[in-house]
């Protein structure tokens, strides 16, 4: 019996199979109406209960039957016309458990299909021969959509929590990384697919409030992803279709929650700091201005409106910039609007989304000055507050401080990185204005403030992008001796600046004496001169050196009193710095300037924690294999990080070969020793346990003598030294 129900089984899979062939094949002149009644009795009503269940993990028979139903108009009806569950129960396939991306596509190939049909591109294609059939099946698609639009997106708000945004991995990958790459490739085409769906779902949904809602509670979150997981393009999709449903969903018919217009509100502000298209960002500007219609507040209002004048385009050139309305946007928002009191958060984070992102415009110096000038407008008005409420005691202050820290400061650390240095100091005048004016207020800021003065000699942030070298030198040093101050056990004070400089001082006034034109007045000057004074790179004291723990990534290096702080150099001094260092162009590259970063980097280099120190050591070293032409300078720079290696490596274990053992590896070392363990009963295997072997007895004595001989520690952490070397 079991024998004659599996041959039974293979015989309707082969007939199923060969049924699937025939519709694929399209007979033209032969209509399969008389025999669908007994198809859908015979193949498809008895299967149709359990078609989740049955085909989530690949593309059945019964389910390429059901796609070859869509391949011409002709079919369309066989789909619906004999059953109406049909198709709901092949939309219930997107949410089934464990549903296979195979699966999935080939449902979304049947709806796309729906959607994207016209009769005149299947009468041009040859599809069908019958006009009366192509609008017929028209009428049949666009019924069945709406109909089951709830149900739609009910299920793709599922398939978009289920189906990453990977972007595709560039690059060859290991083996075992290759099939996950696939993976991830496979789930972010899944997800275009899916937004392009819904883009025309949307012309569905307009009847109902709740389905508008739905579908921008759907799109909204791909809006924040980055470019490189949903691509640029996609996004203006999503917005155009935001456009056409904030009305509705907005509307008082549809008494929308308190908190939806500001979701909205963030969403829509956070994109002006991304979106590049000029398309995109005209859109933007739109529904800024329905958002802002349906709030109460006449500051948004007049936000939206400056909005829309700095990203309006020229009618007369395709794809220009209309300059006089722009500027006379900027001019309202710097001149008059700025100083507003009614001009409040909520008003200034749209705002400043958008004058980040003109500030980096390295095309267009009047555009990027406004922006500029704008923000530090922002920091002015910001000031102005934080000197009425010093202690941020009202909830508007603090939303302005949160408007600096969350918007205005991560976009300074973007454009250090940024490889256009009119870019780069347009920003740093920025920071310099935000240090002095509310430097005192914020602890991002508060130790910025050693750098900047009222004196322009010796003001950092004004002398590191001076149009005279000499003058960018001098801030370099004056940086390089601020950070290297003494540990904290050894009495670190305050350190400052002005007081660091003399030595410069007095050597540019020597080199300013050095231009006079009699020969007598400069042989005066050079027997005047005091001996030049080598600048030794600091080393570090290994009495006050902190232990080094590998086995911990957030470990810190060093108990350093550096009055910089560490996320301020990571983020805004060590790009800063590597961009003189490491030049691309030609043009660019200042060997002196060159000189100067290089070992301020190295600087640096003494007092970054050691997961910094690592990642810059890997960063550089892998450098000088894609760009051999910087070969002599990442060289330079490598070679000035390990000049400040400050690490304690006393209690770190190695092998013979003065290769790093992590206590991961004294495990590994050992257990080749465990049939041996009858023989040697004595050998423990423990995480702090010495190396095995011959060098066991070696390592014991030294413990036992460590404190009376330093020689040995010093030996020990010169041989790790030459192995990280």
């Amino acid at each position: 019996i079991e024998h004659r129900k599996s041959v039974a089984r293979d015989v309707r899979h082969l007939a199923l199979k060969c049924l699937a062939e025939i519709f694929t094949l399209h007979p033209p002149g032969f209509s399969f109406a008389p025999y669908m009644p007994c198809i859908y009795a015979v193949a498809i009503n008895p299967r149709l209960a359990a078609l989740s269940a049955e085909n989530t993990q690949n593309s059945s028979v019964l389910l390429r039957l059901l796609k070859a139903w869509t391949l011409t108009p002709d079919y369309f009806a066989y789909l619906t016309a004999y059953n109406d569950a049909m198709f709901p129960t092949l939309l219930d396939l997107l949410v089934a458990p464990k549903v296979q991306p195979e699966v999935v596509a080939l449902v979304l190939d049947v709806l796309q299909t729906f959607l994207d049909y016209s009769p005149e591109d299947a009468l041009q294609a040859g599809l069908t021969d019958d006009p009366r059939v192509a609008a017929d099946a028209a009428l049949l698609a666009r019924d069945n959509v709406q109909k089951h639009v709830s149900r739609i997106l009910s299920h793709m708000r599922t398939c978009f929590a289920t189906v990453p945004f990977t972007p595709a991995a560039r690059g060859a990958a290991p083996a075992g990384q290759q099939q996950h790459h696939q993976q991830g490739a496979q789930g972010g085409a899944l997800a275009m697919r899916q937004i392009h769906i819904l883009s025309r779902v949307a012309e569905y949904a307009t009847s109902q409030a709740a389905d508008a809602r739905a579908l921008l509670d759907l799109l909204l979150p791909i809006l924040r992803k980055p470019n490189a997981a949903v691509p640029e393009r996609t996004k203006g999709h999503v917005l155009r279709m935001m456009l056409r449903f904030v009305p509705i969903v907005l509307a008082p018919a549809a008494a929308p929650p308190a908190t939806l217009l500001p979701a909205y509100l963030d969403v829509v502000s956070a994109c002006f700091g991304r979106l590049r298209l000029d398309s995109s960002r005209t859109t933007l500007a739109e529904i800024m201005q329905l958002l802002a219609g349906f709030s109460s507040a006449p500051a948004l209002v007049a936000a939206a409106e400056i909005i829309r004048d700095i990203n309006s385009l020229s009618q007369e050139r395709l794809g220009g910039a209309d300059f006089e309305v722009r500027l006379g946007g900027y001019a309202r928002l710097n001149e008059r609007l700025w100083a507003a009191p009614t001009l409040d958060s909520h008003a200034w984070a749209p705002l400043l989304h958008n004058l980040t992102f003109f500030a980096q415009d390295y095309e267009e110096m009047s555009i990027r000055s406004n922006a500029a000038y704008g923000l530090a407008r922002f920091v002015t008005r910001l000031a102005s507050a934080l000197r009425d409420d010093p202690l941020a005691a009202e909830p508007e202050t603090r939303s302005l401080g949160r408007c600096l820290t969350a918007i205005v400061l991560p976009a300074i650390r973007h454009a250090f990185n940024s490889k256009y240095e009119i870019v780069r100091e347009e920003y740093l005048g920025v920071l310099r204005r935000a240090v002095r004016e509310c430097g005192a207020y914020f602890d991002e800021l508060r130790d910025l403030m050693a750098l900047d003065s009222k004196d322009e000699e010796i003001n950092f942030f004004y002398n590191i992008v001076h149009v005279q070298i000499h003058r960018r030198l001098r801030a370099l040093r004056r940086f390089r001796a601020l950070v290297n101050t003494k540990p904290i056990d050894q009495g670190a004070g305050a350190v400052d600046a002005e007081s660091m400089d003399v030595d410069a001082e007095e050597e540019d006034s020597e080199d300013d004496a050095g231009s006079a034109s009699d020969n007598e007045e400069i042989g005066d000057a050079l027997a005047k001169k005091k001996p030049a004074v080598v600048e030794q790179k600091p080393k570090a004291d290994r009495s006050s050196l902190a232990p080094l723990n590998l086995t911990s990534a957030n470990n810190s290096s060093s108990e350093t009193a550096s009055p910089i702080s560490q996320p301020n150099i990571r983020g805004l001094f060590m790009p800063l710095l590597e961009h003189w260092a490491l030049a691309e162009s030609a043009a660019e590259v200042n060997h002196e300037l060159t000189h100067e970063a290089i070992l301020t980097i190295g600087a640096l280099g003494a007092i970054l924690p050691w997961s910094q120190y690592s990642s810059a050591m890997r960063k550089y070293l892998a450098m000088m294999k894609k760009s051999p032409e910087m070969e002599k300078r990442l060289t330079r720079l490598v070679l000035a990080l390990l000049d400040n290696f400050h690490y304690d490596l006393r209690q770190v274990k190695v092998d013979h070969m003065g290769r790093l053992l992590s206590k991961r590896d004294v495990v590994q070392v050992a257990a080749p020793l465990a049939p041996l363990a009858p023989l040697a009963p004595a050998l423990v295997v423990s995480e702090d346990a010495e190396m095995a072997g011959n060098e066991q007895d070696e390592d014991e004595e030294e413990e036992a003598v460590v404190s009376k001989a330093m020689s040995a520690d010093e030996r020990h952490a010169e041989r790790i030294h030459e192995g990280l070397v």
